[in-house]
């Protein structure tokens, strides 16, 4: 089944994908909730995004704003599943770009990877929030063995888990 929500806003140059986990039904209104709050967040404040001027107190007030808009999804995502019978656990990885003027600016939490293709190269820029990606890069075993083990599937950044998430 599917659980995940693509969202394309070209004229809030707005992009988007979430992938829902916690079961059929929250997870499917855990990716849609994240992305609906992240969404509304940004248009409610369009003003900053347009008055962007290539200046680093203004791209500062970007990055703030997509921390927020992403803040304000785990909160509400969070809420549904601590109220509501049957949602307890779901929660989304969210990857995100809002494109303004020369830059890109991403918000990310999960695994859902985000590239960038330039020069004729492929760059990943997002990181894995994955036991398996946390393990191998300190060392503690093979990425092939931690892929091919018990918790290879295990995210460990997830939007609406907690009420607040650390986002890149």
């Amino acid at each position: 089944h599917n659980e995940d929500y693509l969202l394309q806003v070209p004229d809030l140059g707005l992009y988007m994908v979430c992938d829902g986990m916690g079961g059929h039904a929250g997870g499917e209104i855990a990716s849609e909730t994240a992305a609906r709050t992240v969404r509304q967040h940004l248009e409610q404040n369009r003003r900053t995004i347009d008055g962007y001027d290539e200046t680093g107190p203004s791209r500062d007030n970007l990055l703030r704003l997509v921390d927020e808009a992403v803040q304000l999804a785990s909160q509400a995502v969070f809420s549904i599943a601590t109220s509501e019978r049957g949602k307890a656990g779901m929660g989304t990885t969210l990857t995100m770009v809002r494109v303004v003027k020369n830059i890109g600016v991403m918000g990310h939490v999960g695994d859902t990877r985000l590239y960038m293709h330039r020069g004729g190269r492929l760059h990943q820029l997002s990181e894995d929030h994955t036991y398996v990606n946390e393990m191998g890069r300190r060392g503690m075993a093979s990425f092939e063995d931690l892929k091919n083990g018990p918790y290879a599937n295990v995210i460990t950044r997830a939007v609406g888990i907690q009420e607040t998430v650390r986002v890149d």
